[in-house]
């Protein structure tokens, strides 16, 4: 099984990346969809090890599903569900609205952290984890589920589901499907853009720069910082420009910061952008 546990969506049919089907564990009339049927009581079980800011255990989160596999994943199907969660990423970052008035609609990669869990049987019975090494990895066992608890991150929320672009994913996945170079590119690029976008206390703005600088390069086929920012600059030239006035006539609720921060706000978006 592989699960998101810090994830909420608000649908009622799910998100489809390829053959990747992520469904909500209940959807919004708190219902079970029929593809996660038998899977509640074995998920409730493994999610006795997640707490909330509250320390309540989650009894929601999202499933990645596959093609006649359904839920019941193998580790080999680990990777395949991976470079789709990082798509599906992709579609709810594209809808993150930056300084608005009010709370507005904001993702990070850390929602879309995924883990694996395999049992056999009808429930899960002992835990085991598995932590990498560069030469490999580390095993920890011994452990009953919910006697060893994983903490949200700070950064995440579950009081909210997060939104989703129908049209970009769309057109990610016609991409896909007509063979475009473009999305080969993508599936390179995307593993810088995730790790530039955790928001994370770990990563400080200079790494996260240079993760999206990698990602844009991966894009573009750059060949260096020039090289990049030239193909950038005609990728987009058919848009033209816009003013800083302008936009706030479109999007009036986008909050400034007073004149003497304008600088700064000038260089923090610099370097991580």
């Amino acid at each position: 099984m592989v699960f998101l546990p810090f994830l909420r969506l608000e649908c009622e049919k799910g998100y489809k990346v390829g053959d990747v089907e992520f469904l909500p564990l209940r959807d919004t009339r708190g219902n079970l969809p029929g593809a996660l049927s038998g899977v509640e009581d074995p998920l409730l079980k493994i999610l006795s090890g997640y707490l909330d800011r509250d320390g309540e255990l989650l009894n929601n989160c999202v499933v990645a599903t596959v093609g006649d596999h359904g839920w019941d994943l193998k580790e080999e199907d680990f990777e395949t569900v991976r470079a789709a969660a990082a798509v599906l990423f992709l579609a709810s970052w594209a809808c993150n609205e930056y300084f608005p008035k009010f709370l507005g609609k904001y993702t990070n990669s850390s929602h879309f952290r995924l883990v694996g869990q395999n049992y056999t049987g009808d429930l899960p019975d002992a835990i085991t984890v598995s932590s990498r090494r560069r030469d490999g990895k580390k095993i920890h066992a011994g452990y009953e589920h919910g006697e060893w608890t994983f903490a949200m991150p700070t950064q995440c929320s579950v009081d909210k589901t997060v939104a989703i672009d129908d049209a970009f994913l769309l057109a990610l996945e016609t991409a896909r499907t007509g063979g475009s170079k473009v999305i080969e590119r993508l599936d390179t690029a995307m593993t810088f853009v995730e790790l530039a976008n955790t928001d994370d206390e770990f990563m400080t703005m200079h790494n996260e720069a240079i993760l999206m600088g990698s990602a844009f390069e991966q894009i573009f086929e750059g060949g260096g910082a020039y090289g990049t920012a030239t193909k950038f600059g005609d990728a987009f030239q058919e848009f033209g420009n816009v003013t800083v006035t302008d936009a706030r006539k479109v999007r009036p609720g986008i909050q400034l910061k007073p004149k003497h921060e304008e600088t700064q706000l000038g260089v923090c978006a610099a370097e991580r952008f």
